[in-house]
């Protein structure tokens, strides 16, 4: 008997010694289960690029801003997009959104390049993290802003949207999704003012 027919006489006896085997079922992996908290950002001194457009394009905006800190030899902080409408109710060419980059406190403007340099005070804001791709994360927004209601806060400005390494692949990246809030105040004759309402939207 050959080596080779005996490894196949072998290999039928192993796998008759274990059953029949069952075809592997796909299983659709358990949702992750969803938590948020209440937190206050540090101030910080921010240089931001206005955009109008598609937030497809979020990649290369920030790719340039990158680009400008580096040949202004700005040290480049934690980047976010601020996202100032919803897609829902805004055409893709009209959405407007920002591009910002944390910097040292001292930085300059450059009009020239459309960067501003402004200073952001400490932020109360409500967030979670998603892990994806940036084009879904929509159903993050869909599950925090309920959670928001529920803390009875109001959002209280657009969103944000914070990044850890871009050059990661999609499935891999992680984005901690905030809104700034502030309590609810109830509007006069309001009697629900303790029942949880849906925020207004905004964001991706």
């Amino acid at each position: 008997m050959s080596k080779r027919t005996a490894f196949v006489v072998l290999a039928a006896v192993v796998l008759a010694g274990c059953g029949p085997q069952k075809p592997a079922e796909a299983t659709k992996p358990a949702e992750p289960a969803f938590t948020a908290m209440l937190e206050t950002l540090e101030p910080m001194t921010v240089a931001c690029v206005e955009k109008t457009g598609p937030y497809a394009g979020i990649r290369d905006a920030f790719a340039a801003l990158t680009a400008w800190a580096t040949g202004k030899n700005v040290e480049p902080g934690k980047t976010f997009g601020v996202y100032h409408n919803s897609p829902s109710s805004v055409p893709q060419e009209s959405l407007r959104w920002d591009v910002c980059m944390v910097v040292p406190a001292g930085t300059r403007a450059d009009r020239q390049a459309g960067v501003m340099v402004k200073e952001m005070p400490a932020t109360a804001v409500a967030s979670t993290i998603h892990v994806g791709a940036p084009s879904a994360v929509g159903a993050t927004y869909a599950r925090l802003m309920p959670w928001i209601a529920g803390q009875n806060m109001d959002i209280a400005g657009p969103s944000m949207e914070f990044y850890g390494d871009m050059c990661v692949s999609e499935d891999s990246m992680r984005i901690k999704v905030a809104f700034p809030v502030a309590p609810r105040i109830p509007a006069p004759g309001d009697t629900s003012a303790g029942a949880a309402r849906p925020p207004t939207r905004t964001g991706r």
